[in-house]
């Protein structure tokens, strides 16, 4: 029979081992951090109205009906691919266009 005495901390670490692939914790803090820039975005002046997840991932819209789309990543091991985001923003810009916004 095992006797073994487990701290916690070693307790924690043998449960976690099998939750790995499930873990969503980089997820959440990607939302989080989406919700900060929204915030951020917000606090701006000549602010109307900031959209979460309409567009892109922020859309801020100004009072002199200009706007911004903001692409928010949260990579925390890893250095964003700026290709790939550069690619689907002026995916979106075409898409604006082609749908003859009459945003600026």
């Amino acid at each position: 029979m095992d006797t073994k005495i487990y701290t916690d901390e070693q307790k924690l670490s043998i449960m976690y081992e099998g939750d790995k692939a499930r873990d969503a914790t980089d997820k959440i803090r990607g939302f989080l951090f989406q919700d900060l820039i929204t915030i951020m975005c917000l606090l701006q002046k000549n602010v109307k109205y900031v959209c979460s997840e309409y567009i892109e991932d922020v859309d801020v819209f100004f009072e002199d009906n200009t706007f911004e789309f903001i692409q928010v990543k949260y990579y925390p091991k890893t250095s964003p691919y700026m290709k790939e985001i550069l690619t689907d923003l002026y995916y979106q810009y075409l898409r604006l266009e082609m749908l003859q916004s009459t945003l600026k």
